[in-house]
């Protein structure tokens, strides 16, 4: 069932049409299309929001809860977890590794933490979802390349008879329609990294989906544990947990409040 947020949204798989415009102008240089890749250089800072188990998620474990933070913000999994683009699955049915960030700690803890508000109209985050979210600072280990999914150059997929996809406005009803742009774009365009796409949250955010290039991997063990030999990203410093950091539980609850909605710390 469509929230009001979704209203009105269109989101469809992607057309043969599509997939061939895409594909040839990520051929193209660099930046001169608006689907040719974007390379995000070595050093690209992010932020994301990580889980930790919940044995962990306590005050008096939270030196073991900030390792494993850190440890789960440096690399890509493979997650069944249906997310907006996620999980991508290679043309053998394999999931591939994958993970979100944003390029701003606001939004990041909008596309996650605070997901619900909009979207169920909850105006309570329960305590059960903040205590085992961390939020960490990293940036890329290498040079990544990603499907550029932003506006106006996505409006150029519309056709007379089928409309630009919206992947701003729709929400989880639609993710199982959305992640097939993932999968066709990984099936399509070597050097894959990513995708790049707006923020449905914040005015102005912007959230990348990454991928891991395990193209040799020939099981479902072999693709988690390539991205666990590879990270994709250094922690610059130790993750900071958005349930027991007084500094960061102060901001949540502004964030949510800007909203009228409140926050239940443990």
């Amino acid at each position: 069932m469509s929230t009001s947020l979704e209203q009105g949204s269109v989101c469809r798989p992607p057309t043969a049409a599509d997939i061939q415009a895409i594909a040839a102008h990520w051929s193209a240089t660099p930046g001169s299309k608006p689907f040719s890749r974007r390379a995000l250089p070595r050093g690209q800072a992010f932020w994301r929001v990580v889980s930790v188990d919940p044995a962990v998620a306590h005050a008096h474990l939270l030196a073991d809860a900030t390792r494993q933070a850190a440890e789960r913000a440096a690399v890509l999994h493979p997650s069944r977890g249906a997310g907006r683009f996620t999980p991508p699955r290679r043309s053998d049915g394999l999931i591939v590794p994958a993970g979100y960030a944003a390029l701003d700690p606001g939004t990041a803890v909008w596309e996650t933490v605070l997901r619900d508000i909009p979207y169920k109209g909850s105006r309570l985050v329960g305590e059960s979802s903040i205590r085992i979210r961390f939020i960490a600072r990293v940036v890329l280990l290498r040079d990544v390349f990603v499907l550029s999914l932003l506006r106006p150059g996505v409006l150029g997929l519309a056709t007379p008879t089928d409309p630009a996809p919206d992947f701003i406005q729709v929400g989880p009803a639609h993710y199982p329609t959305t992640v097939l742009w993932m999968n066709a774009a990984w099936d399509h365009l070597p050097q894959l990294g990513g995708l790049a796409y707006e923020s449905h949250m914040t005015a102005g955010g912007r959230n990348y989906v990454f991928v891991e290039d395990n193209t040799g991997a020939v099981t479902q063990t072999d693709l988690a544990q390539a991205a666990l030999r590879a990270p994709l990203f250094e922690v610059t410093e130790p993750p900071r947990s958005l349930a027991f950091d007084p500094l960061e539980k102060q901001w949540v609850a502004a964030q949510a409040a800007q909203a009228d909605a409140a926050v239940e710390f443990p």
